[in-house]
């Protein structure tokens, strides 16, 4: 096995043509709000005191290239890896600017400007989680939030929600400066993780 150190943002969600599936025989997605604020708070002290935040360790391997679009299957750290997912979504739906929210979304979504690819729909996203929470995730990211699972079960909505509300009680838009989200997302993309 190898071990290499890496940013979570910059060098594993960023990059196009990539997508991480959490295999089947993962848990489904279960962090709770507790955890939630915890991660945004120790995120926003980072920002606050100017350094990165280590977001933890990734482990991931490859699977196969289709497409040009290369697979891997997350074997640890699928929840922190589906939590930072929402928490981008959150930050570019929040996002003040249209240019903010088009930076924040290469995050999110593999891109094919020029149909050369043959990008689809199930190969669009960057994350592909256990069956029982794709449906949920492909309507937040679709922008379908009406529809989603918003009962105690729904903790992809939930923590969404959650995380919106966060952004919005940390005013991060008026503290930020010119940068906005984009700045504030510093703290984990420049921080050492290991895949």
């Amino acid at each position: 096995m190898k071990i290499d150190s890496g940013r979570m943002l910059n060098d594993y969600i960023q990059p196009n043509k990539k997508q991480y599936c959490i295999p089947v025989f993962q848990r489904d997605y279960a962090w709770t709000s507790e955890q939630c604020e915890k991660l945004f708070e120790d995120i926003v002290l980072a920002f606050k005191k100017d350094r990165p935040h280590f977001c933890g360790s990734f482990v991931y391997a490859p699977l196969k290239s289709k497409n040009h679009i290369d697979y891997f299957i997350i074997i640890d750290g699928q929840q922190r890896f589906t939590t930072l997912y929402i928490l981008l979504k959150a930050l570019a739906d929040c996002a003040a600017e249209e240019s903010e929210k088009d930076a924040l979304e290469k995050y999110l979504f593999n891109e094919d400007k020029f149909n050369r690819y043959g990008i689809d729909e199930k190969s669009k996203l960057k994350l592909k989680p256990v069956k029982t929470d794709n449906d949920q995730l492909q309507l937040l990211m679709s922008g379908q939030i009406d529809s989603m699972d918003k009962s105690k079960n729904g903790i992809i909505y939930h923590n969404y929600m959650l995380f919106k509300e966060l952004i919005n009680i940390h005013r991060i838009f008026g503290v930020t400066g010119t940068n906005g989200t984009k700045s504030f997302v510093n703290p984990i993309k420049n921080p050492p993780s290991f895949a």
